[in-house]
């Protein structure tokens, strides 16, 4: 009876152990694939960053901003003419017929 209480105490000291050894090798698996995650986001973030530098860079090349002429500033603030469909027409060389 002895050696089977004995038996059985290593075989749980055993399980324990391998419990444990498992346990740790989990965790640390978790812990690289959370590493791996934040180090891949922070890339990826990065990459974004510099891609919208480098596109600003280039609008701003392709179309340099420049100030509003003073016709222009006239234009953005003076209060819109509405044209009617008569004139509309007669701007666009169309007659119509009654």
């Amino acid at each position: 009876m002895v050696a089977n209480k004995k038996t059985t105490k290593t075989q749980k000291q055993s399980l324990e152990k391998e419990l444990t050894t498992r346990t740790n090798k989990t965790l640390l698996l978790q812990e690289t694939v959370e590493m791996a995650k934040s180090v891949t986001l922070k890339d990826i973030q990065d990459e974004v960053r510099e891609l919208r530098i480098l596109y600003k860079e280039m609008l701003d090349r392709i179309l340099p901003s420049a100030e509003p002429t003073k016709v222009e500033r006239k234009a953005i603030s003076e209060r819109d003419e509405i044209a009617h469909e008569r004139e509309l027409m007669k701007a666009l060389g169309i007659h119509r017929r009654n």
